[in-house]
């Protein structure tokens, strides 16, 4: 069967997923530009064991929205016709280019399929009737679905209009090969280590955190913060503010290769996003053994985390209560890693990959037996 997928650009998070699905079919992949302007992460197309086709083309940055919307169209249909795809993937709606993938499929007869995340909780376009027609109008054209968001995902989708039956219910997360061992590394001097991995921005909610760290001051921790972004130095002023400073060991960036052992120095992974689609860094605390305080608002946290076992779920915005669940994480430190790890490691590029080829497969069969329009 031969496959398009249509993306926005690369995503190393991303490639392994695209990688399984390519064992299964004979899969292209079209990137609409080589990466998002808003991300740090280099372009490694080399990685991909598909043929890939990167348009490239102008990006318009949507702050208020956290998008990057990709402007240019042209080559989409060039790439398709060349393919010849029996099936389409597209795995947003937000561009241009994927009306224009999905109109060129939906004229000769080919299905299209939606893989994307997304919930209740995350959309940006509540309150927007027009995005949410836009929305809910391409969701019904397309003849099956592909959520990497599991059942708030499921759910989303069903609200914008895809039946239940045509959508397979998947997990996002990282190749568990890429952290292979989750044993310590180094005591932290015999002090809970905490940590907290990600951009600074405001819906990633680090003002909150820092908050309930202020107020859990009584206990023994040390944080050490890895990520940059916009907000960096609004939040370490805000850190000195609050007398913490003695108690963080700000990292920054750091490269990709070298996260796991920062995660296997912690104990402890904080993340306190006031928004989020899924929450890959979940997936990457619990493979490296970590217990996990984390917020109610992202899909990881509600098919992940089971209260008590390898996590707590918190309101960010309730400080004392965020602090509370920081003082009872320490508390129980340390933790039997290992179990950390099982809860997490079922999720699998190949499960994956296998879910998203059935969605394709559930496409073709709704187009050929008439049930769509």
């Amino acid at each position: 069967m031969r496959v398009a997928l249509v993306a926005p650009g690369f995503a190393p998070y991303r490639a392994p997923l695209w990688n399984a699905l390519a064992a299964l079919c004979d899969l292209r992949i079209i990137l609409l530009s080589a990466k998002a302007r808003n991300r740090a992460w280099a372009a490694d197309l080399d990685v991909l064991k598909a043929p890939v086709d990167c348009l490239g083309g102008p990006q318009v940055v949507v702050r208020r929205m956290d998008w990057v919307l990709n402007l240019s169209i042209q080559g989409i249909v060039a790439a398709l016709e060349a393919h010849e795809p029996h099936a389409v993937v597209v795995t947003s709606y937000q561009s241009p280019g994927f009306w224009v993938a999905q109109r060129w499929a939906r004229r000769r007869g080919v299905p299209v399929v939606i893989a994307m995340g997304g919930h209740t909780t995350s959309t940006r376009t509540s309150g927007l009737p027009g995005f949410g027609y836009l929305k809910h109008r391409f969701i019904t054209q397309c003849a099956a679905g592909y959520t990497y968001c599991g059942r708030p995902g499921q759910a989303h989708l069903v609200a914008l209009g895809m039946p239940s039956d045509r959508i397979v219910t998947g997990y996002n997360g990282p190749d568990p090969r890429q952290f292979p061992t989750c044993e310590r590394v180094g005591d932290g001097g015999g002090v809970p280590q905490l940590l907290y991995a990600g951009q600074f921005l405001r819906r990633k909610g680090v003002p909150e955190m820092l908050d309930a760290l202020a107020l859990a001051q009584d206990a023994a921790w040390h944080l050490t913060v890895v990520g940059g972004g916009p907000e960096a130095p609004m939040v370490r002023r805000y850190a000195e503010k609050l007398g913490l400073s003695g108690r963080i060991h700000w990292r920054g960036q750091v490269p990709y290769d070298e996260i796991t052992s920062i995660y296997r120095s912690a104990d402890v992974l904080l993340f306190p996003s006031l928004r989020e689609v899924w929450g890959l860094v979940v997936n990457e605390a619990l493979l490296s053994g970590l217990f996990v305080v984390a917020t109610r608002h992202a899909a990881a946290s509600q098919e992940l985390i089971v209260q008590g076992e390898n996590g707590l779920l918190v309101e960010p915005c309730d400080k004392a209560a965020f602090a509370d669940a920081i003082r009872q994480a320490v508390g129980n430190a340390p933790y039997d890693r290992n179990r950390m790890r099982a809860s997490a490691a079922r999720i699998t590029p190949d499960s994956e990959g296998a879910k998203l080829y059935e969605a394709i497969k559930l496409g073709m069969a709704a187009l050929h037996s008439g049930a769509l329009t």
